[in-house]
């Protein structure tokens, strides 16, 4: 009995010191602002004040500080989390997906679903990212400079073989490869390298991506840069690839990205590659392009997102490579080639344009990863404008053509629109925003390919409106073409790609705010 009665002490004890060892720690620790394992702004100690409504906002406001600074909570969250991982291999940190061999996934931006093949495109979008590729080219082309378009794979896409069962088994096709494989399979595109086949490729030999982080390592980023330097050198005679060191060096013990987002930095890693190449020349350090403050366009940009020009001493060529994270890892490799580098990291390709043309360089590297490809080949309200008021005079006969009467009589619907005739223009009154409108658009033969449409229109203000197309009937939103322009006070000529033309097909205009136009004409011819 005493024997047991002493156990019982012991446990007693043990279980005292359980509960008031971390309410020790709470109060000697130090109060933390952000959380380095959770990302986020911690709940600060409320202030005390001889206010009787601190007795209803004290009591909740205090349990929120004490959760957030309970002592060795870090350490307790770490051990919950590390045993997860290992043992079940389970987490609760959104966005991750924890596979074989330590292979970490991240699972943000619908990775999972995009590998699993639920987005499908159609021909028509898949020819419209195309022809947003070619406009940049073209429009390149016209400034001396050549456009090199580089997207990236998922690293899901590259190591599924690690994916969980009960995710590989649903593997489908993927956005990349849908894009890649119209780009491979037509014509008017070929500025593009495929990373995908080279990085599965390059992994039989030795990993390419990292296993604890999103990204891939420098052994695969150095077999994507080759084929980056060989594609270069018809343009850029005399660019030659940096060669490997003879000596490999590893970080031990690294711990990624997705390990950190975990909380088990140091507890789940790998030994990872180091950057293997001969340096050739004296870099000039990355530095912020604070110049363009001057610019209106670039005047509100925060420090953080300016460009940073980089370059080499012996460099002979100017180039702006566009770039996500992924662009990060190359930056040691292209900055040793030429004699200027502008890195533009946290804008499109759309918001750089006024750098490129500023800076006129020799070649422009457009670099995205997949998970963001869509975004990235959004169209260009400015290029298509361009490029299709260039060649509208010169295409065969209208398809069908509409004066403002006939555009009146057109209307197929309103939302908090009135209309009018006058003279020969259809007076469209836009209440307020997203007031609507849609016409009708019969064509008088079906196009073999796309379209190119016209829209007159006189406008009393500034506005923007959004011009939609879709095949009559339609409802589902993913069928929509749509595309921004803004009406300037006067006459407006506008003009926009149809990408799949229908023989009753509907144009709506939405306004971003109330105003009055005058729709003069349209008129749509084959492409």
């Amino acid at each position: 009995m005493r024997r047991r009665a002493g156990i019982e002490r012991i446990v007693s004890l043990a279980f005292v010191v359980c509960l008031f060892v971390p309410l020790l720690a709470s109060i000697f620790q130090e109060d933390l602002e952000i959380s380095t394992s959770e990302k986020r702004k911690l709940e600060q100690l409320p202030d005390i004040t001889l206010d009787y409504s601190i007795l209803q906002t004290f009591p909740e406001q205090f349990e929120g500080y004490y959760d957030d600074h309970f002592g060795f909570k870090n350490d307790m969250v770490r051990l919950h989390n590390y045993v997860l991982a290992k043992a079940f291999k389970r987490t609760q940190t959104p966005g991750i997906v924890i596979g074989s061999n330590n292979w970490l996934f991240y699972d943000g931006d619908g990775a999972t679903a995009d590998y699993i093949g639920l987005t499908s495109y159609r021909e028509a979008t898949l020819e419209r990212f195309k022809y947003v590729l070619q406009d940049r080219k073209r429009w390149l082309d016209s400034l001396g400079t050549h456009y090199l378009f580089l997207p990236i794979p998922n690293k899901i896409n590259v190591y599924d073989d690690q994916l969980p069962s009960r995710i590989r088994r649903y593997s489908g096709v993927t956005k990349y490869d849908q894009i890649i494989g119209y780009l491979q399979g037509t014509e008017g595109f070929k500025n593009f390298i495929d990373a995908q086949t080279i990085l599965r490729e390059g992994k039989k030999s030795f990993p390419t991506f990292l296993q604890t982080d999103s990204h891939w390592n420098h052994d695969g980023v150095y077999l994507v840069y080759r084929e980056v330097m060989d594609r270069l050198q018809p343009w850029l005679p005399g660019l030659t690839p940096l060669q490997q060191s003879a000596n490999k060096t590893w970080i031990e013990g690294f711990s990624g990205d997705l390990a950190i987002m975990m909380n088990l930095k140091g507890l789940i890693t790998e030994t990872a590659p180091q950057i293997n190449i001969e340096r050739s020349c004296r870099l000039i350090p990355p530095t912020p392009m604070f110049s363009l403050k001057k610019i209106k366009e670039y005047r509100n940009l925060p420090t953080y997102r300016l460009p940073e020009v980089s370059g080499c001493d012996k460099g002979r060529y100017t180039a702006v490579f566009i770039h996500d994270s992924f662009g990060d890892f190359l930056r040691p490799y292209f900055s040793q080639h030429f004699k200027k580098i502008i890195y533009v990291h946290y804008l499109n390709f759309e918001d750089a344009k006024g750098i490129i043309e500023r800076e006129r360089p020799d070649v422009v590297i457009d670099q995205r990863a997949a998970r963001n490809l869509q975004r990235a080949l959004e169209p260009d309200p400015e290029l298509e404008q361009r490029f299709v008021s260039d060649r509208f005079d010169v295409l065969a006969s209208p398809l069908t053509e509409l004066n403002g009467r006939q555009l009146n009589e057109a209307i197929v619907y309103r939302y908090k629109v009135s209309t009018s005739v006058r003279a020969d223009e259809a007076v469209v009154n836009f209440a307020e925003a997203k007031s609507t409108v849609s016409l009708l658009m019969p064509l008088n033969r079906p196009p073999e390919g796309i379209a190119a449409l016209k829209l007159i229109a006189d406008s009393l203000q500034e506005m923007d409106v959004q011009i939609c197309y879709a095949a009559s009937g339609s409802n589902q939103e993913d069928e929509f073409q749509c595309g921004m322009r803004t009406l300037m006070p006067g006459e407006n000529t506008l003009f926009f790609r149809i990408f799949e033309p229908e023989p009753s097909g509907v144009l709506s205009i939405v306004a971003e705010r109330g105003g009055t136009v005058a729709l003069k004409g349209i008129a749509v011819k084959a492409e």
